[in-house]
């Protein structure tokens, strides 16, 4: 994602862009790092972790395919 960030701004002069496929990508990152949070640091394990790791499983489907069918953007096959 850093690696994007900097490839943005020299792409197209900002980092980011509130295009829908960044959010959901940045919605992504975080349901995955309240996961790895929950588990080590609240030691969550039996059935509460898999439950935010299926969270973000849904997240990274609808990103990749959701937003290219439905969505509108510069990431988006929507309009073609």
């Amino acid at each position: 994602m850093i690696a994007g960030a900097i490839w943005a701004d020299n792409a197209w002069g900002r980092y980011w862009g509130w295009d829908p496929k960044e959010i959901w990508a940045f919605i992504t990152w975080v349901v995955y790092a309240a996961y790895l949070h929950a588990q080590r640091t609240s030691g969550w394990s039996g059935r509460k972790a898999p439950v935010i790791a299926i969270a973000g499983y849904g997240c990274l489907l609808f990103n990749l395919i959701g937003i290219n069918i439905w969505g509108s953007g510069l990431h988006s096959y929507a309009g073609v």
